[in-house]
C-alpha cells in the first residue's frame, strides 16, 4: 500500500541492507554459515519541523522490503534506542543516571520514555537545566490476516487493526544480548517492563510482530520521538505521574499529525 506524499521542514532519507557480511562483528564465514545475508532492505525517512509542537517531535519511517526470494515467518521488528541524556558527557556522569519506563496507563499510545536523574547541582548534573522526557511511540505497525500474512487491502490501517507494540524492554548496557537466539527471544516475549529498578546506562527497544513476509513483500513501521518538559515545574523525578502530562499531550498530537497525512506548516 502507498503512503501519502508530504514534506517536512527537513527530510532525511537513507537505504541500508545486510548484503555486506564484512560489516558484522562475527565476520563473513560465521554469518554465511548461519544463513546470512537475509536480503532485507530498509528505506528510512526522518521528518522534522521547527515550529510550535512540531519542533518537539521527530518521525522515523521504515519501509522494510523482502528482496530474498524466500518467505520469512514469525518476523519481528524492534527499533533499539541508546539515549544518553546528560548535560556533560563523561564515563562517570554523562550517561549512567538514566531511567526508562513504559506508559501502562495509556497502552493505546504504544509509548516508552526515558529521563535522567537530576541529582545534586554540580558541573556534571542536569539539575535546574530544564531537562525533560524523551519518548518513543510506535505510530504504525504491520497489519496481518488470520494466517499472519501481511495485508494490503487498505492504504493505511487504523491502530486497532495493526499488530501494535508487543514488547517494551529496557536493560543496562552491560546486559546486551549477543546471539541471534537471545535477541529474537528477548524482542518477541510479549513483555512490557514499566520501569528499570535503578539509574544506569540504559538501552531500550520496542517490538512488533509476529508477521510473515512473502517474496517481494514490504511493510511499514513508523516511530516517533517526542521531547517534553515536566508537565508541572522543575526537574523530572519520575515519581509523580502528572509530570508526564506534557509528554502524553505531545504524543497524542503526533498521532493526530501522522493520521492526518502529516498536516503541518509548510517548510
Amino acid at each position: 500500500y502507498k503512503q501519502p506524499a508530504f514534506m517536512s521542514g527537513e527530510d532525511i532519507f537513507c537505504t541500508y541492507k545486510d548484503t555486506d557480511l564484512d560489516r558484522y562483528d562475527d565476520g563473513i564465514v560465521y554469518r554465511r554459515q548461519r544463513g546470512y545475508p537475509l536480503r532485507l532492505q530498509y528505506e528510512q525517512t526522518i521528518y522534522t519541523w521547527g515550529v510550535g509542537d512540531y519542533k518537539d517531535i521527530m518521525f522515523v519511517t521504515y519501509r522494510i522490503r523482502n528482496e530474498s526470494g524466500k518467505t520469512y515467518r514469525n518476523c519481528w521488528i524492534a527499533p533499539v534506542v541508546d539515549a544518553d541524556i546528560g548535560h556533560y558527557y563523561d564515563t562517570q556522569y554523562g550517561h549512567t543516571n538514566d531511567y526508562c519506563s513504559y506508559l501502562t496507563s495509556r497502552p493505546e499510545l504504544n509509548l516508552g520514555f526515558q529521563w535522567s536523574e537530576a541529582g545534586s547541582k554540580s558541573t556534571y548534573s542536569e539539575k535546574g537545566r530544564g531537562f525533560g522526557f524523551l519518548g518513543m511511540a510506535m505510530l504504525e505497525t504491520p497489519a496481518v490476516d488470520a494466517s499472519g500474512n501481511l495485508k494490503y487491502d487498505k492504504r493505511i490501517y487504523p491502530v486497532s487493526e495493526q499488530l501494535g507494540m508487543k514488547s517494551f524492554r529496557n536493560w543496562e548496557i552491560d546486559d546486551d544480548k549477543n546471539s541471534d537466539d537471545e535477541r529474537y527471544t528477548f524482542m518477541s516475549e510479549n513483555k512490557k517492563v514499566e520501569t528499570n529498578t535503578k539509574k544506569a546506562d540504559i538501552r531500550f527497544l520496542a517490538s512488533t510482530g509476529p508477521f510473515n513476509m512473502q517474496k517481494n513483500d514490504s511493510t511499514n513501521v513508523v516511530i516517533v520521538f517526542i521531547y517534553a518538559n515536566n508537565g508541572k515545574t522543575g526537574d523530572i523525578t519520575g515519581k509523580d505521574t502528572t509530570e508526564r502530562n506534557e509528554l502524553i499531550r505531545k504524543t497524542e498530537f503526533a498521532y493526530t499529525v501522522y493520521y492526518n497525512n502529516y498536516e503541518a506548516p509548510q517548510p
